[in-house]
């Protein structure tokens, strides 16, 4: 019953992240479209601003793929192929995309939007195709330069046929009109598509709990969003092309943040995660140390006082004032050091010790112990520490001694 609650709260959190943001986007699109007929920016300033964004996406998809080609945790392993080929392809287009929109320098054909649009169609696709293959669990075999090398092949081939032949290609934009009939086709299958798998990565985050799925879920909905607004604009720096590119920056920061930011902390967070479990362990240790019957001490190899039990503290006076980190010469009385110490030497030779003593107690009391002294070694063998378990021994032997008494009366 407590799982099954928890779950459903877990459930409930992620439906109201999920919402949230669809009720964002959603209020965003109705001010798009009261906006349509605005110019915000003038074109050199759209340049800038379409040069800016590519190139984040640039950086983001760059380190998404450099953190998945030197990833050596072992998760996400299936999907650590598929990453680094579909996004290098990706980085490569949104970097050509970047350098090919209208009025930027020429790079061996004249830029242009034909171009650009073409490398940013190829962008998307494989970035669908990516997601589409994480989504439906596929497993890339091989090595990653493998993958990585295959990425770069497609991508100078496509540079390549884009750079060359896209001027070919059936008119994707319009100067005066705006987008064509055969992008904005093109546009509305990548926006079904880009549904499809936020859909999909939506169910898997239901069922699997990874947030890694829920960013994915909501860079596809970016994306698709993206889909939808490069359909309107009717110029190079309409409010439609200006916050196109803004949603896709956030949708390529869901991305940064589910893979690069996410890889990044995950050893910090284990190293926290070993931290408490150590902590809790040994917590754990010294409540079971401190209910056991028998005195316990750690020594140094310096005959430093680093631990005793409770048990200890409530048998030996000499303990209850602080004593840890000091000298047992500066703890117990002289009579027991002298006592004691030759076996703690023979103990610091690596063998173990046992042997029995009697001393006063706090109202001067006689106690009767039994001492087992264990060392401690390092990995070269060297005595580091020395664990003293003392039993006391005192009531058995006044039961000893007044039964020996009672068997001497009724003999006499």
């Amino acid at each position: 019953m407590y799982i099954s609650k928890a779950g459903f709260k877990c459930q409930g959190v992620n439906n109201h992240y999920f919402v949230l943001f669809s009720s964002l986007i959603i209020g965003a699109l109705i001010c798009f479209f009261v906006l349509e007929s605005i110019d915000i920016f003038s074109q050199k300033n759209t340049e800038i601003l379409h040069l800016t964004t590519e190139l984040l996406s640039v950086f983001v998809f760059s380190s998404v793929v450099l953190l998945e080609f030197q990833r050596l945790d072992g998760r996400y392993a299936e999907q650590t192929n598929i990453i680094i080929f579909g996004f290098s392809i990706v980085l490569m287009m949104d970097y050509m995309n970047a350098i090919s929109f209208a009025g930027m320098p020429a790079f061996i054909t004249p830029s242009s939007s034909q171009k650009s649009i073409f490398f940013s169609l190829a962008a998307r696709m494989f970035e669908l195709l990516t997601f589409a293959a994480i989504a439906a669990s596929l497993t890339f075999h091989g090595r990653k330069m493998v993958w990585l090398s295959c990425g770069l092949i497609v991508s100078v081939i496509l540079i390549a046929f884009g750079t060359l032949f896209a001027y070919n290609l059936p008119s994707l934009f319009i100067y005066g009109e705006g987008v064509s009939i055969v992008k904005i086709t093109l546009e509305n299958v990548l926006l079904i598509g880009y549904i499809v798998v936020a859909y999909l990565f939506y169910k898997k985050h239901n069922v699997d709990g990874e947030k890694r799925y829920l960013h994915f879920a909501l860079s596809s909905v970016c994306m698709a969003l993206f889909s939808l607004l490069v359909t309107q604009y009717q110029t190079l720096s309409d409010t439609y092309l200006v916050i196109a590119h803004l949603v896709k920056l956030c949708g390529a920061l869901f991305i940064y943040k589910s893979v690069f930011i996410e890889g990044v902390l995950y050893p910090y967070s284990m190293v926290n995660k070993a931290e408490l479990y150590a902590s809790k362990k040994k917590n754990e240790l010294k409540t079971i140390l401190d209910n056991m019957n028998i005195g316990v001490l750690r020594l140094s190899a310096d005959f430093k006082l680093s631990y005793y039990n409770q048990n200890a503290l409530k048998t030996y006076f000499y303990l209850r004032t602080p004593t840890q980190g000091k000298y047992i010469h500066d703890v117990f009385p002289p009579d027991v050091i002298d006592k004691v110490l030759p076996f703690l030497r023979t103990a610091l030779k690596g063998e173990q010790v046992k042997f029995s003593i009697n001393l006063k107690g706090l109202d001067e009391e006689t106690l009767f112990l039994d001492v087992n002294v264990i060392p401690e070694n390092d990995k070269s063998e060297k005595v580091i520490s020395l664990l003293c378990l003392i039993e006391n021994m005192t009531e058995m032997k006044l039961a000893e001694k007044e039964n020996e008494e009672l068997n001497r009366s009724r003999a006499n």
